[in-house]
């Protein structure tokens, strides 16, 4: 339990003045399970009182 506790991202990790960076990765929608048509995401972040949204299209792979 101490391993897991030491990996895991705890709201006391970031203090001021510091930041935590990261990446996000999403499959690309399959041509057969999306009729050829883009996938839409919106992706909001709620930093102190301000939310930031984030539009993403993603167009069907190959």
């Amino acid at each position: 339990m101490a391993a897991l506790e030491g990996n895991v991202l705890k709201d006391i990790t970031v203090m001021p003045g510091e930041w935590i960076g990261g990446t996000m990765a999403f499959e690309p929608p399959r041509k057969e399970d999306a009729d050829g048509k883009a996938r839409s995401y919106s992706i909001g972040l709620k930093i102190g009182e301000d939310t930031h949204v984030i539009e993403i299209t993603q167009a069907p792979g190959e």
